[in-house]
C-alpha cells in the first residue's frame, strides 16, 4: 500500500508546494490535493457547513485555474518526487449532481469535469466524487436516478483523460449500505468509476471491514480518518488511533481484498498550535497500522 495525506491537514499559510515539501519530508508517498472556488464565500458554494474545511484551504487550485497553472503544480510535485494520486472538492456537496434544479446539475457536472481535466494534467490516478445529496426536498429515490445518469454521463469524459471517478460515502444520506453501493457502481458500468471508500465515516451506521470486503475490487482508494461514535456529529472526528475504528480489522480486509492503493489520511482541521507535528504524527501512525502491508 502508498502512504498519502490530504491537503487539508495542513496550515493554510503554507502554499502548495511547501505542502508538498512538508510530506515528502515526513515519509508520505502522494498528497491529494483539493479544488475550491476562488472565493470560499462564492455564491452557492457554502452554507456554514463546512466552513472548517473552507478556513484550512488556500485557493491555489480553483475552478478558475488555468491549464498552464495547473501545470506548475505538477512540475513542483515532480521536483519535490511526490505523487498526487488524487484529488478532492467540497464543491459537491453544495453543488450535487443529483439535484432537481437543472442550473445546478449542470454546474455540478461541470465541476467534475473540470476536476477531470486537472486531474489528468496532474498525473492523477483518481477525483473524488461525492456522487449526490437526499435532502428533504430531494427524495432518495429521484438522488439516485439523478445520480446514476450523471455519473454514467461523466463517465464519458472519466474514460478520456483516463482519471477515474471515485465515489465517496460521505455523510450524504445516500448509498447506505454496501450492498446498495456496489449495485449503484455496478449500474454504471465503468472502469473508469469505482469506490473511494472512507473508514472513519462510515461508523456511525456500519462496519468498515463488511464494506471493504463487499466493495473488494471495486475498491480505488481508502480514506482514513477516525470517529467517536458515542459523539455522533461532525464533532465526533478525531484523529486517527483516537477513535473507535477497529485498525486490526480494517488491515486485515484490505487484505483480504487484494487492495494495494493508497491509504490517504484526511484529517482536518490542523492542530492549533504547531501545525506541523501532525504531518509527522499521521506517518507514525499510518507506518504502524500497515505496516505487514
Amino acid at each position: 500500500m502508498k502512504k498519502g495525506i490530504n491537503q487539508w491537514a495542513f496550515s493554510d499559510t503554507r502554499s502548495v508546494r511547501e505542502c508538498m515539501e512538508l510530506a515528502k519530508k515526513e515519509g508520505f508517498d502522494g498528497i491529494e490535493l483539493v479544488v475550491t472556488e476562488k472565493e470560499k464565500d462564492a455564491p452557492g458554494v457554502n452554507d456554514g457547513s463546512f466552513n472548517w474545511f473552507f478556513d484550512y484551504q488556500n485557493n491555489e487550485l480553483t475552478l478558475d485555474t488555468k491549464p498552464a497553472d495547473v501545470e506548475k503544480l505538477k512540475k513542483a510535485a515532480d521536483e519535490v518526487g511526490i505523487e498526487v494520486p488524487s484529488i478532492t472538492t467540497t464543491l459537491l456537496f453544495p453543488i450535487p449532481l443529483s439535484s432537481t434544479d437543472p442550473v445546478t446539475a449542470q454546474r455540478a457536472r461541470d465541476i467534475v469535469r473540470t476536476m477531470l481535466d486537472f486531474g489528468a494534467i496532474l498525473g492523477c490516478e483518481s477525483v473524488l466524487v461525492v456522487p449526490g445529496v437526499v435532502t428533504e426536498a430531494d427524495s432518495y429515490d429521484v438522488v439516485y436516478e439523478n445520480s446514476r445518469a450523471a455519473i454514467s454521463e461523466l463517465a464519458r469524459h472519466a474514460e478520456k483523460t483516463g482519471v477515474t471517478m471515485a465515489i465517496e460515502n460521505v455523510w450524504n444520506k445516500f448509498l447506505l449500505s454496501p450492498i446498495e453501493f456496489a449495485r449503484f457502481l455496478d449500474e454504471v458500468g465503468s472502469d473508469s468509476v469505482k469506490a473511494y471508500f472512507d473508514v472513519g465515516n462510515i461508523l456511525l451506521y456500519g462496519f468498515p471491514n463488511h464494506w471493504i470486503k463487499i466493495l473488494g475490487d471495486r475498491l480505488d482508494k481508502i480514506h482514513i480518518c477516525d470517529f467517536k461514535t458515542s459523539v455522533g456529529t461532525l464533532d465526533g472526528f478525531v484523529n486517527v488511533l483516537e477513535g473507535d475504528l477497529n485498525y486490526p480489522l480494517v488491515v486485515k480486509a484490505l487484505q483480504e481484498v487484494g487492495y494495494d492503493g493508497y491509504v490517504t489520511a484526511e484529517i482536518s482541521p490542523p492542530y492549533r498550535h504547531h501545525t506541523d507535528v501532525l504531518i509527522g504524527d499521521l506517518s507514525k501512525k499510518l507506518d504502524v497500522i500497515f505496516k505487514d502491508c
